[in-house]
């Protein structure tokens, strides 16, 4: 269009009469409004085309970082939850660990004193093999007691540490269900 115009230009400037092929102030201005007004309109779609899509892409954007802090949440709420098991876990373990130890030390303890108190008494007391023999068999005895006595102090250290553990996932079960019940009450709140 540019090109037109400026041949007409170069026209208009050779003819010998400009002004009867130029055209007329009012004819100029009503043209430049009309282009005025034609670029106005291009300009104002263009301008709304680039807002709708600024927004649509403002609109994604936000989403993603939305869906991403949902993400972090969850994340942060699972290593929360996971931090509480694992140091209930930890006070568990050392408990039951140190009780093992103890029984042992003290069945040990036991076995040992017995051991050497039945064959001091064994050796001292000299009257041969009958007494020695029922000394012994005492001492198997006492032997047995005490293992059955450490025995039953195992099984119980063991049902306590059933009982910590089902008490332990009682616990996780609550802690889920409340996890679960503050996910859904923000979601009834949005809508």
């Amino acid at each position: 269009m540019k090109f037109l115009q400026a041949r007409r230009i170069i026209w208009l400037m050779n003819s010998a009469n400009p002004q009867e092929f130029e055209p007329s102030l009012g004819e100029r201005v009503t043209r430049l409004e009309v282009q005025v007004a034609s670029m106005h309109a291009e300009l104002r779609g263009m301008i709304e085309t680039a807002v709708a899509e600024l927004k649509g892409m403002i609109a994604a954007l936000s989403a993603r970082i939305d869906a991403q802090n949902a993400r972090l949440d969850e994340h942060s709420r699972r290593m929360d939850s996971l931090e509480a098991h694992m140091r209930k876990m930890n006070t568990t373990i050392i408990i039951t660990g140190l009780s093992v130890a103890l029984s042992v030390i003290f069945g040990v303890g036991a076995i040992n004193s017995s051991l050497i108190s039945g064959m001091t008494a064994a050796f001292q007391a000299g009257d041969g093999s009958t007494r020695w023999r029922a000394t012994v068999e005492r001492d198997i005895g006492e032997l047995k007691t005490k293992f059955a006595e450490m025995d039953a102090r195992q099984r119980r250290d063991s049902a306590e540490l059933h009982k910590d553990s089902a008490e332990l996932r009682d616990e996780m079960r609550e802690i889920r269900k409340l996890l679960e019940r503050r996910e859904a009450a923000p979601e009834r709140g949005k809508r």
